[in-house]
């Protein structure tokens, strides 16, 4: 089983060599295409000087008969070194390849003419007259001397460079491979540390390659299992004494009643009963948001009239409101129906941990008001309430599980901090968003948008 740094090094080697040799190949065939071409073109020359000297002997003789064989041999090329004559002109050729002269009726003359043969063939003119024809097999590769040694030094230089070429390849793919290697192992190395639960480990980020854009989505993922982990454990700790403290009001109340120091009397019962409401809101809402959480929150959505329903849960938290010492009001900008497609029971609960929350948290005597309105394709519910407020820098926190404002808040009156974020689930399930900023009446507006449905 080879290692990923020899298998890159394999595949860059391979690509490098598998694009040389067909460099190699084309460079040969693109040398053997030009070199024959050339060898041609200088065959068409020198039969057209044979075919000229032979236009000169007709037009001298004024016949064919005393024809001289040597004047078909090839004549050696100007600037041709002083080689012997063996080397020079070459093996003299076979009598079925050399030229070969044919009269005017290409009736042989002179040499032999092989039919299954390419041939050139060219005329011997006299006087415009065409007197015979000059012919030679079309060469297919070099044939003297210069021509294969030429040819052959060529070859020996493809192959030079191709090898010079493979060697670089090899220079170059195992450090390159190895880089890679390198790269992806410390990326490996910072999986195992969040594996092992060391969110805190970081890998550099240098470049801006595939690798660099994979080692910054892994340190965000570090930071945000941190702070998921982080969030966890606050969860559990605020969860831990959220329950601890009406457990340990029950408990003393029970106590003292089981020692006779309280009565048990209609009082004490109905105090026991408020922490047990409470204990079962609490694990409730921690249901509805586990649930949210793994998606498996129910949502049974039909078309229903958001305004119509906004304007029953104000009616129903009228008289709460009054109890509080808070006033209630709301202004309806959109004075229609607002069709939108949800689930009423959830909805109802949306709406009804934000009138919750302002009555539990708005200071006597206040004010809350609710404004129903429509932006674009959204319909828009706005509740804003009077003091207390909440800092800017805290209200995005607002939605975080268990939190509070003001830790100083009394437990007892206020929630455990798990209705914004429960509401948030529910408006994210209707493809809506919900935001809170400073409210007019110096508290906090709580603004949420839900999309209408398409007429």
């Amino acid at each position: 089983m080879f290692s990923l740094r020899i298998k890159l090094f394999l595949a860059i080697l391979l690509a490098s060599v598998l694009l040389i040799v067909g460099l190699l190949g084309l460079m040969q065939w693109s040398f053997t295409t030009g070199f024959g071409n050339y060898l041609r073109q200088q065959q068409q020359q020198r039969l057209e000087s044979v075919a000229n000297e032979l236009a000169e002997h007709f037009a001298e003789t004024g016949h064919w008969d005393d024809l001289d064989p040597q004047q078909l041999r090839r004549k050696p090329k100007r600037g041709m070194p002083d080689l012997s004559p063996h080397e020079r002109m070459g093996p003299p050729p076979h009598p079925r390849h050399g030229p070969f002269i044919l009269d005017a009726h290409k009736a042989p003359v002179l040499g032999l003419m092989n039919p299954q043969d390419e041939h050139v063939l060219l005329p011997i003119t006299v006087d415009d007259r065409v007197v015979g024809y000059v012919g030679e097999r079309i060469r297919k590769g070099p044939q003297d001397f210069m021509e294969r040694k030429f040819a052959e030094h060529q070859s020996r230089h493809f192959i030079l460079f191709g090898a010079l070429a493979i060697a670089v390849s090899l220079l170059v793919a195992f450090p390159l491979a190895s880089l890679l290697v390198r790269r992806i192992q410390r990326l490996l190395e910072h999986i195992q540390q969040l594996s092992k639960g060391n969110f805190t480990a970081a890998t550099s980020t240098q470049g801006r390659d595939e690798l660099s854009q994979l080692a910054v989505h892994l340190n965000a993922l570090g930071q945000t299992l941190q702070q998921n982990a982080q969030s966890h454990r606050t969860l559990v700790a605020d969860i831990s004494h959220e329950l601890r403290t009406p457990i340990a009001v029950l408990k003393a109340q029970l106590e003292a009643v089981e020692d006779g120091v309280q009565p048990l009397n209609g009082a004490t019962v109905q105090r026991l009963q408020q922490q047990v409401s409470r204990l079962a809101r609490l694990v409730n809402d921690l249901y509805q948001l586990s649930l949210a959480d793994l998606g498996a929150l129910s949502y049974t959505k039909e078309m229903l009239d958001l305004r119509a329903l906004v304007l029953d849960q104000v009616e129903a938290f009228q008289a709460p409101m009054e109890q509080a010492g808070l006033t209630l009001a709301v202004q309806d900008h959109a004075q229609r129906s607002l069709h939108v497609l949800g689930d009423a029971q959830r909805l109802q609960q949306l709406l009804g941990n934000l009138l919750q929350n302002s009555a539990q948290y708005t200071h006597a005597p206040g004010r809350v008001a609710v404004d129903i309105s429509t932006h674009g394709k959204d319909a828009v519910i706005r509740i804003a309430d009077s003091a207390p407020g909440v800092p800017k820098d805290l209200q995005p926190r607002l939605f975080e599980r268990l939190f509070r404002a003001e830790s100083s808040r009394n437990r007892n009156s206020g929630g455990a901090g798990l209705g914004l974020s429960l509401c948030q689930s529910i408006t994210q399930a209707h493809g809506g968003s919900i935001e809170i900023s400073d409210s007019p009446l110096g508290g906090i507006a709580v603004c949420v948008r839900i999309p209408l449905a398409s007429s």
